[in-house]
């Protein structure tokens, strides 16, 4: 709990920054608005962030400023849009064109940290990124910026805004996002600032499967390369490109920036030591009852042999240390994916039992992540024909680690429903159909505890 209160904290002061900037930004005095995402983010850092992209355009449309309104909003739904996807990535977009626009020497640091954070993410998500930041950053320096300038390693625009002739606030904003392309069209090393800056964040989260360190080096280096071509100042260019990877790579290092993550730190190791047992009890629960309701039935009196079998050997050891604490060590207890098949097969059928671990049911599976994440069961429904096809086939224990990966991803500003389908697009359906022929040969000449007809 303290740690979410820490977190819409953090986004709550840094929405408050943002807005302060954006007023410095247009030059208009402080607004009592500005506590407006600060109070909203307390209690939703995503709704904090919307009101956030939405109040340039209020702003300005409140003082009069209706072409700025106008100019405003879209970057405005890009900044929406990828809020949807990330409230972190949008707020941290926000900030950072902000600083890069009204603080140029900070551009180096800024990038260092958006790839930092990009290196993390998905391929398609690193694209949105760097669309949203680069064509959020060209507007924002059309028109702060009086005139085009090298910002270390990157030509930013400058002097749209001044260019616009308009007493019509509609014909003011299309003339200014006119103007603005044709600048980039025709200036190659405006297009290649806007074209590096995307293909950085694409190649820092690409390569950034392989390592983050990796990813936000090579993104660095993308970024850098159009100054080579254009650039006439190369030490300038150079200390950037230090100064920008290294700011990405001392944040990979030390494992992030994020407030909860440092003022909590102490904590995490106890909570996480907490966790597991705690999930494998809720994982396991049924065949606890299994096996205590075969005990009291006397069916586990005379047995010698206990073969344990599971989807996976994660789900079979668990299972073995139950087995064990309520027979005894006397027994001896053999798992599936440990033994080869044909001495299982061997073992004297009066003197052995078989507990299966069987696989989820659509309303099981539900029900225990809803109880291992606290989201609610329709949040995991199978919406997807691969995930569909892979549920029945998962063992216990990789459901144990879809609720750790969705509260990672929460925890980064995924809604629950995309974290869910995130975390499963990861997991791989652990038997064949083999598993299955075993299964069924096993019950025809065994004792089987847990097996069920489906």
């Amino acid at each position: 709990m303290s740690s979410v209160v820490a977190r819409n904290l953090l986004a709550g002061v840094s929405t408050y920054i943002a807005v302060t900037l954006f007023l410095k930004l247009v030059e208009e005095p402080y607004s009592p608005f500005s506590l407006v995402p600060f109070i909203a983010s307390l209690g939703s850092p995503t709704l904090g962030v919307a009101f956030a992209a939405l109040l340039p355009d209020l702003v300005s449309y409140l003082n009069g400023k209706y072409a700025y309104a106008l100019i405003f909003l879209p970057a405005s739904l890009f900044i929406l849009f990828k809020n949807v996807q990330n409230w972190r990535g949008a707020l941290l977009i926000l900030l950072s064109s902000l600083l890069a626009v009204l603080a140029p020497v900070t551009l180096p640091f800024v990038l260092g940290v958006l790839l930092s954070q990009v290196a993390g993410e998905d391929y398609r998500e690193a694209v949105s990124s760097g669309l949203v930041f680069s064509l959020v950053l060209f507007v924002f320096s059309g028109v702060k910026a009086e005139n085009t300038f090298v910002d270390y390693f990157l030509l930013l625009p400058g002097g749209i805004y001044s260019s616009v002739s308009s007493n019509n606030p509609i014909s003011a904003a299309s003339l200014f996002y006119l103007v603005l392309f044709e600048e980039i069209m025709k200036n190659p090393f405006l297009l290649a600032s806007l074209l590096g800056l995307i293909s950085g964040f694409i190649v820092a989260s690409v390569s950034g499967k392989s390592g983050r360190l990796r990813g936000i080096t090579l993104g660095s280096l993308v970024v850098f390369v159009p100054s080579f071509a254009y650039t006439l100042n190369y030490v300038n260019s150079l200390a950037g490109l230090l100064f920008m990877a290294g700011t990405g790579l001392g944040i990979a290092l030390l494992g992030g920036f994020s407030l909860p993550r440092i003022s909590f730190s102490t904590r995490r190791k106890k909570v996480e030591e907490r966790r597991p047992r705690l999930a494998v009890d809720i994982v396991f629960r049924d065949i606890s009852a299994i096996l205590r309701g075969a005990e009291a039935e006397g069916i586990l009196r005379n047995v010698s042999n206990v073969v344990v079998m599971g989807l996976c050997l994660k789900d079979e050891e668990y299972v073995a240390g139950l087995v064990r604490r309520m027979i005894g060590e006397n027994v001896n207890v053999y798992l599936l994916h440990r033994e080869d098949k044909e001495r299982i097969v061997s073992l004297p059928k009066g003197q052995t039992i078989v507990v299966y671990v069987s696989p989820f049911s659509p309303e099981e599976y539900r029900s225990v992540l809803a109880q291992l994440t606290r989201f609610p069961p329709e949040v995991f429904e199978a919406t997807t024909p691969s995930i569909r096809m892979t549920v029945p086939r998962m063992c216990r224990s990789q459901f144990v680690e879809v609720a750790y990966t969705m509260l990672s991803l929460v925890e980064k500003g995924y809604t629950a429903r995309r974290a869910f389908e995130t975390a499963m697009s990861s997991q791989r359906p652990s038997v064949g159909e083999e598993f299955f022929y075993l299964l069924e040969y096993l019950s025809s000449e065994y004792v089987v505890l847990g097996f069920r007809q489906r």
